[in-house]
């Protein structure tokens, strides 16, 4: 008896995964950026038209794509790009009517067509309407179009939102965004044009002003699958929520928008009002807007989109900003390359709310006080370096290197945190910043209070 050999059968293996790849993406084509559509062509009595030419038309682009139909009369356009789609069907003196629908990202749109006697002058839309029950996969998929990103409530921008209105879906509680038939929310995937749009922190964070998903006007569609039994879902048992970005057309087309609240929109807060205390401030800004359009009309197009979300919130705490001996020390040590860098800097701790008022750091655990002693020039090596500051006096000695003022979370505000997205999807806190000297003793660093 001869023995097994794993390098004989190996290629064999190799050779049926490929085919079974293969077999896999004919009968699946569409993918979390994309849809299909499939369906049969008949006349008038219900034969099957073999050989048939069927044509879709992407109507952003005027992308034309044909095909002809099998024996059975069947046909499938796979990996089209989500949008409003006509299609038809013809043969010889026969001519289907115009079918016109949207088809959604991630699902498959069955389409049959009834081919007729091809009259002379006939010309006959019908608005095609996609199913509830999708019969062409296993998929639970709720899909979204355009309108319905706009229409539907998004608190802050958050685009996460559109799960809350899918069965099975449960509304999560503090940083969990939401969980998936009891699945917990950190097994929920998120996905932008077929890249993963993750929270890299346990992936519980994927909402709110600080996080990704943010960006509903550059959203032109998006699924939410609760199973995904095909091929092109994986990785999280959770649900698999599908976003595809706009694109440019054959027209030019944007908008503009600026969605403001105040505390003047809101009502006082009952326990506010027991004690005769005024609603704290409490500002947000959400505005953007987009362009897009063809570069060469049928063939290249662009599309731009800007989003900005600002908050102004009350806040508690002491500010410290750079003493006026160490800007004019810093000023003297630093290449010539960065003094208007260090310039700009100082005119903004200068010029923030509160910096009239601020006065000079002492040693203690009061307030306005250094705990280490050092006249608040930090734990490194500048404070017993023996700088000698401009004016007379010695650094962390004798000279403070820092002024520090007070802001509240009264009315009358000394201060304010920002709090502005960029454009990478990642917000961006300005805090009061404060300096300190680099290894070398002489180039002073950008540094936040209380980080080392």
């Amino acid at each position: 008896m001869r023995g097994f050999s794993f390098q004989r059968l190996w290629p064999a293996l190799s050779g049926l995964s490929i085919l079974l790849l293969l077999a896999t993406a004919s009968a699946y084509g569409q993918t979390m950026t994309t849809g299909d559509i499939v369906g049969a062509v008949t006349d008038v009595t219900g034969a099957v038209i073999p050989n048939a030419k069927v044509s879709v038309k992407f109507v952003s682009t005027n992308e034309v794509h044909s095909a002809v139909t099998n024996a059975q009369g069947q046909y499938r356009f796979s990996l089209l790009q989500p949008g409003d789609y006509e299609v038809t069907g013809e043969a010889t003196g026969l001519k289907s009517k115009t079918e016109k629908f949207t088809l959604l990202v991630g699902q498959e749109t069955a389409v049959n067509l009834k081919l007729e006697v091809q009259g002379t002058q006939e010309v006959i839309e019908v608005q095609a309407q996609a199913t509830i029950l999708q019969t062409e996969n296993a998929n639970q998929a709720s899909g979204f179009n355009t309108a319905q990103m706009i229409q539907l409530p998004a608190n802050g921008g958050d685009i996460t939102t559109i799960a809350y209105t899918v069965p099975g879906i449960i509304q999560g509680k503090g940083s969990d965004t939401f969980s998936t038939n009891g699945i917990p929310g950190a097994n929920n995937l998120f996905t932008l044009n077929g890249a993963d749009d993750m929270d890299p922190y346990l992936n519980i964070n994927n909402s709110g002003a600080s996080n990704n998903l943010l960006g509903g006007n550059e959203v032109a569609e998006a699924s939410v699958v609760l199973n995904a039994f095909s091929a092109d879902y994986g990785r999280m048992a959770g649900a698999q929520v599908n976003y595809v970005g706009k694109t440019g057309t054959n027209s030019f087309h944007g908008n503009l928008f600026h969605n403001y609240n105040d505390k003047i929109l809101n009502a006082n807060t009952f326990f506010n009002n027991q004690e005769s205390l005024q609603e704290p401030r409490s500002d947000a800004h959400n505005f953007g807007g987009s362009f897009g359009g063809p570069t060469k009309k049928n063939k290249v197009f662009f599309f731009f989109n800007y989003e900005s979300l600002q908050y102004v919130l009350p806040d508690s705490g002491n500010v410290t900003i750079p003493s006026p001996q160490l800007e004019t020390y810093t000023l003297a040590h630093i290449p010539a390359a960065a003094t208007t860098l260090y310039q700009d800097a100082f005119k903004m701790w200068n010029g923030a709310p509160g910096a009239p008022n601020a006065v000079p750091t002492t040693n203690g655990n009061g307030p306005f006080q250094d705990p280490n002693n050092h006249l608040g020039c930090g734990t490194g090596t500048f404070y017993n370096a023996g700088a000698l500051a401009p004016g007379g006096g010695v650094f962390g000695t004798t000279v403070p290197c820092t002024y520090q003022f007070g802001e509240n979370a009264s009315e009358k505000n000394t201060g304010h945190h920002p709090r502005r997205l960029q454009h990478d999807g990642q917000a961006e806190v300005e805090r009061p910043v404060q300096l300190r000297l680099g290894p070398s003793g002489h180039r002073p660093e950008l540094h936040q209070p209380g980080v080392q």
